[in-house]
């Protein structure tokens, strides 16, 4: 794989690692990658099922991770800035409005 792809998947987890950390705390942090690892595993167990089937040569699995981590992160940024986009667009067209309280003696 080559250079660029992996510098940009590992900048976009990383920095959407140090936000989940940052927002949730280390338990999220850990969960993420976690499932992570758990769904490489499973996508390439079913990538070699396929590639068995079809009769077809495998990739290893160094390789088959820097593709799902690139693909995975390149999701994830799209995502989320996605849903930022719309959330930013729709507190554009109605903010919220803070309740008016008055303190009396």
């Amino acid at each position: 794989m080559n250079e660029p792809k992996n510098l940009i998947s590992f900048s976009i987890l990383l920095t959407i690692s140090l936000a989940i950390f940052y927002i949730s705390g280390w338990m999220s942090f850990l969960e993420f990658y976690i499932l992570l690892a758990l769904y490489a595993v499973i996508f390439y167990s079913l990538q070699s099922l396929w590639y068995y089937l079809r009769n077809k040569t495998r990739n290893n699995f160094k390789d088959f991770v820097e593709y799902f981590l690139y693909r995975t992160s390149i999701l994830l940024a799209v995502a989320l800035l996605l849903t930022g986009s719309f959330i930013s667009y729709h507190t554009f067209l109605n903010p919220a409005t803070l309740p008016l309280y008055t303190l009396t003696n």
